[in-house]
């Protein structure tokens, strides 16, 4: 075998463990993590049923509440779309109306600017 393979070998072997050091590391556990930390206090709160219970109902309220939400927004937009549909509409209306004005107001001018022609041409 080649030297670097062998120091491997030697290096990787398997040793025991020292007398008393698995009770040393648990020792070490027990004092660097408290048993009741935050983490724990929480999963331990989840075996009681009803607060189970209590998060599936504030789950499902808070998928009703943003339902309902989601629905009056839709309909607020849906009746701001009908409101700029009528308002363009109107101004279509309005348009027309103004254009048949000035149309009628031009004829008139029109029939008013030719009637005194008229009447010189009559009076000669």
């Amino acid at each position: 075998m080649k030297p670097l393979d062998e120091q491997l070998q030697s290096v990787l072997k398997r040793k025991e463990p020292p007398e008393g050091f698995a009770e040393r590391v648990l020792v070490r556990l027990e004092t660097a993590f408290p048993k009741r930390n935050l983490i724990r206090r929480t999963i331990h709160l989840w075996r009681w049923p009803v607060l189970r219970w209590v998060a599936v109902a504030a789950a499902c309220l808070v998928a009703v509440a943003g339902a309902v939400r989601y629905e009056h927004q839709r309909r607020v937009h849906a009746q701001a779309d009908q409101a700029g549909r009528q308002a363009i509409q109107a101004l279509e209306i309005a348009r027309a109306e103004l254009n048949s004005a000035l149309e009628q107001a031009q004829r008139i001018t029109v029939q008013a600017l030719a009637a005194p022609r008229e009447t010189k041409t009559r009076m000669e």
